[in-house]
Parts: structure tokens; sequence; C-alpha cells
């Protein structure tokens, strides 16, 4: 048996939200099918500013809103595709990101991919790199960039 020590590093961090995360229902007239969640995404993205002005911040997943904004029910109308479409945000209540539900850690992973896009980072794979502070290592002819990876989990 090896006695030798070794010493690891990891970074741990706690979420803690100072404000509650408030969760709005998107609904859609005429109604888009949960199979068809790409056309929902780019109905939100034409009302991006809409969204914004009414919400502040605000997290899309599949048909939920999530923002620390608290409005009553909401609709909006867009044409899309020669199609005239109704958007509805309807108040359903708060996230509980603590709760180790799916929808908390759904909600956290987005969150989080949001953050490190805005960090501009590079994304390769699951994986975000900074090419802006590259490390050399010219004896080995190999250029490495700093990098990070997001695992959530609850514990």
């Amino acid at each position: 048996m090896d006695n030798n020590k070794v010493v690891l590093r990891t970074n741990y961090f706690k979420f803690n939200c100072g404000t509650p995360i408030l969760k709005y229902k998107v609904d859609t007239n005429p109604t888009i099918p949960s199979t068809q969640v790409g056309l929902l995404f780019k109905l939100l993205s034409k009302l991006r500013t809409s969204l914004a002005e009414k919400l502040g911040t605000y997290q899309p997943t599949n048909f939920m809103i999530y923002s620390p904004t608290q409005i009553d029910e909401a609709v909006f109308h867009i044409e899309f595709e020669n199609t005239s479409y109704e958007v509805k945000l309807l108040p359903c209540g708060i996230l509980d990101i603590n709760s180790g539900e799916k929808e908390a850690l759904v909600f956290m992973g987005r969150f989080f991919k949001v953050l490190q896009s805005q960090l501009r980072l590079k994304q390769i794979g699951r994986k975000f790199f900074n090419d802006n502070a590259p490390q050399n290592f010219d004896k080995w002819k190999l250029t490495v960039w700093p990098g990070y990876q997001t695992s959530l989990n609850q514990y």
C-alpha cells in the first residue's frame, strides 16, 4: 500500500439566490406542440425586447420562463412565418432551487451556461475555455487554454 499523500484541488460554489425565482408557464395560441420547442424559442427570440421590458432579466426553458420579476399574466402578439401567435405568460409559482428536483437542475444548468457565455469563453463540447489567456509550452510545441467545466448536483 502506498502512503504518499496526494493534494487534490477543486472548486465548489454554493448557489444562494437573494431573491425568489418566479415561474411563468408559456402558453401559445395556436398551440405549439411539445415536439416543436424550437419554434417556441424562435418566437421568444423575436419577443426578446418585449419580454425584457416586462420581466427585466429572464431565463426561458421548455414552455417555462424564470425571472426574479413578479408580473401578472402578460400577453404578447407576434407574426411569424405567416401565422399570428398569441403568447401568454401565466404566473405559476416559485422555483425552489434547493429542492433537488429536475426542474431546478435544468434551470441552474441553463443559468450557468448563460453566465459562462457572458464571460466570452469558447465552448468546445460541454467545456468552456479562455482563448485570450493561452499558456505556451514551447518545448512541447503545445498551447493550452485554461478552461472550465460545470457540473451540477444537489448536496
